[in-house]
C-alpha cells in the first residue's frame, strides 16, 4: 500500500486501557515521540469497565481526533461491551485488543461500530503502528498492484522455484510482494522459499466478502521484510465446499490494494486456474522438455487462446535435466511459440546443501533467469554485470 506522509500533530489523542502498567507507559512514551497526545488512564484492574466509566469524560475534554485502545481479553461479553463503548464515543476510533484471531469476532465487533480489532501487541512499536493505521486510513492512497501468474504442470518442472525466485527479485527492488501458491493439492512455494508456512489460502478464500486487512495480515507469512507468502493447503476431498476453490477474484482484488506485486503459482487444471488466469496482468506459461509437460502446455495454450486474448503472455522453457527428451528448439516448434525466457538446468536445492534464501539471492542460472523475467514485467532491461564479470565470463 502506498500512503501519503501523515503528520500526527498534538491534536490527535490516544487513550490506552491496558492491564500491564509497564506496557502502557512504554506505549505512551512511543506514541508521544510520534506526536500523539497521550491521555493517561489507570485501567490495570479492569480495562473495559474502566473505559465505560471514564470514556465520556475523555470525549468531553477532546477537541481533535481521538483513538481509544481497549484490552478485551477477560470480557465475558465483548460484543455487548463494545456496543456500549461505541455509543459513548461515536466519533472516536475505538480499537479492541484480544487474544482470539477469529475472523468472525473481528466482523462482529465491526458490525457494532468498532474501528478495528487486533491481537494484543507485545511491543510499544506495535501500538504505534496500530494507532497510525487508524489515523492514516483517510489519507491512504491505494495502488492497483500488479498480478503475475506462473502456470505449468502440477509439479516437478520448476514453476514454483522460478516463481519464488521472481518474487524474491521483485522484493529486492523495493516492491512489496505477496507470493501465493494456488496448488491446493501440491503446494511448493513455501519449500522453494525455505519458509515454514501454514496453508492459509483456503482461510482467505473462505472469508470472501469478509476479507479485510487484519485477516490478510494474519494469514501472510513474512519471508523477508518486503516479501510475504500465502501457501496452498493439501486438503482431503469434500473437506471444504467445492465453490470455495473456484474463485480467487476477491483475494486478488484485496491484494491489489495491499502490495505492489502478486506472484501466483498455479498448476494447470487446479481448481483456481481459470479465475486466477483471468485476473492476471501477465501470464508466464511454463513447460519443460518432457512429453507430459508439452501436452499440458498444449492445453494451456488453447485456454489462453480462448480466454486470455488481452493478456500479456510469455512462454518459459525450463531445462529439467541435461538429457531431456525434447530440446527448447523442438518444444518451440511443436507448440508454435517463442520462448521469452529459458531457464538452464539447475540442480535440486536439496542436493546442494544450500538454504533456499541463499540460493534465491545468489548469482546462478535460476536467479539470472529470474532477473530476465522481472525485466519483462517491469519493462526495464536486466541489470548489467560488473566490468570485471564481463571481462572474465
Amino acid at each position: 500500500m502506498n500512503e501519503q506522509t501523515t503528520n500526527f500533530s498534538q491534536a490527535s489523542s490516544v487513550a490506552l486501557f491496558l492491564r500491564d502498567p509497564a506496557v502502557t507507559a512504554a506505549a505512551y512514551n512511543a506514541l508521544s515521540n510520534r506526536g500523539f497526545r497521550a491521555v493517561p488512564v489507570d485501567a490495570s484492574q479492569s480495562p473495559a469497565q474502566t473505559a465505560l466509566n471514564v470514556v465520556p469524560q475523555i470525549v468531553a475534554a477532546q477537541t481533535g481526533p481521538l483513538c481509544i485502545l481497549i484490552d478485551l481479553t477477560q470480557e465475558a461479553d465483548a460484543i455487548e461491551t463494545s456496543k456500549h463503548l461505541v455509543a459513548l464515543a461515536p466519533d472516536a476510533k475505538i480499537v479492541m485488543l484480544g487474544t482470539d484471531s477469529n475472523v468472525n469476532l473481528l466482523h462482529a465487533l465491526k458490525a457494532v461500530g468498532v474501528a478495528d480489532y487486533w491481537v494484543l501487541p507485545a511491543t510499544a512499536a506495535d501500538f504505534v503502528g496500530i494507532v497510525e493505521t487508524q489515523f492514516s486510513h483517510t489519507t491512504a492512497k491505494r495502488s492497483r498492484g500488479r498480478v503475475s501468474v506462473f502456470c505449468g504442470t502440477a509439479g516437478g518442472i520448476g514453476t514454483a522455484t522460478l516463481a519464488a525466485a521472481v518474487a524474491w527479485q521483485l522484493s529486492q527492488k523495493g516492491q512489496t510482494v505477496a507470493a501465493v501458491d494456488a496448488g491446493l493439492e501440491s503446494p511448493s512455494l513455501g519449500s522453494s522459499m525455505g519458509a515454514d508456512a501454514p496453508g492459509n489460502l483456503p482461510v482467505l478464500l473462505q472469508a470472501r466478502d469478509r476479507l479485510d486487512d487484519v485477516l490478510l495480515e494474519q494469514a501472510m507469512v513474512r519471508v523477508n521484510p518486503s516479501l510475504s507468502l500465502i501457501d496452498g493447503f493439501i486438503y482431503r476431498p469434500n473437506q471444504f465446499d467445492a465453490p470455495l476453490f473456484e474463485h480467487a477474484e476477491g483475494l486478488i482484488a484485496k491484494l491489489r490494494e495491499t502490495v505492489t506485486d502478486q506472484v501466483w503459482r498455479v498448476p494447470v487444471g487446479a481448481a483456481l486456474t481459470r479465475s486466477v488466469l483471468l485476473s492476471a496482468d501477465t501470464i508466464f506459461a511454463v513447460t519443460t522438455g518432457t512429453l507430459t509437460a508439452l501436452r499440458t502446455a498444449e492445453q494451456l495454450k488453447l485456454f489462453l487462446a480462448q480466454n486470455a486474448k488481452a493478456k500479456t503472455v510469455h512462454w518459459v522453457f525450463v531445462a529439467r535435466d541435461a538429457a531431456q527428451a525434447v530440446t527448447v528448439e523442438e518444444a518451440a516448434k511443436h507448440l508454435g511459440v517463442t520462448f521469452d525466457v529459458t531457464v538452464p538446468f539447475v540442480k535440486r536445492l536439496g542436493t546442494e546443501s544450500v538454504h533456499p534464501a541463499e540460493f534465491l539471492s545468489g548469482n546462478n542460472a535460476l536467479t539470472k533467469a529470474a532477473r530476465q523475467t522481472v525485466s519483462l514485467l517491469t519493462g526495464l532491461a536486466p541489470e548489467s554485470g560488473s566490468m570485471w564479470r564481463s571481462l572474465w565470463k
